[in-house]
């Protein structure tokens, strides 16, 4: 596997991350 897809793959799954505390966050309020 080449480093640049691993990198994709690590931010892709950050921003998955941080979308999902969003909502989780946003269904709380």
């Amino acid at each position: 596997m080449s480093n640049d897809y691993v990198e994709r793959l690590k931010s892709e799954r950050q921003a998955l991350k941080d979308a999902e505390q969003a909502a989780l966050s946003l269904s709380c309020v």
